[in-house]
């Protein structure tokens, strides 16, 4: 009878470890967009600074996305590109003229629906499907 009992409490330890632990991913991974369909979208910028992969990307000021990628520029006269997986509700809200900003020490990309310039402000640039 006590055998069966600390084998008991040992899988009831087990069962729930594994259910805290697969809840924590799914929390994380969807907060990252990582178990939903999202789309690509590139943006260019004079300067990143304060900018890191992962950083959040907000549309109208709501979590939308996150950047994927920042990649250099082949030459010092190019801008550096950003490659961002968004939401697929933000595809008719983001327009070709909308402009991209990067707030400094939030840590993260914001855009505005409107196509006013800004010193660092980057346009949109071609978007792809992510699988």
């Amino acid at each position: 009878m006590n055998f069966m009992s600390s084998t008991l409490r040992v899988g009831i330890f087990v069962v729930g470890g594994l259910l805290v632990f697969a809840t924590g991913v799914f929390l994380i991974g969807s907060r990252d967009f990582r178990f939903t369909r999202t789309y690509r979208l590139n943006s260019e910028f004079k300067s990143v600074a304060g900018l890191d992969n992962g950083a959040t990307v907000r549309v109208g000021g709501i979590h939308e996305g996150t950047v994927r990628t920042i990649v250099l520029p082949q030459k010092p006269d190019q801008k550096i590109r950003v490659e961002m997986d968004l939401h697929p509700s933000t595809r008719n809200v983001i327009k070709k003229d909308s402009l991209a900003s990067i707030r400094t020490g939030l840590d993260r990309i914001e855009t505005s629906s409107s196509s006013t310039s800004s010193s660092n402000g980057g346009h949109w640039g071609r978007e792809e499907d992510d699988d």
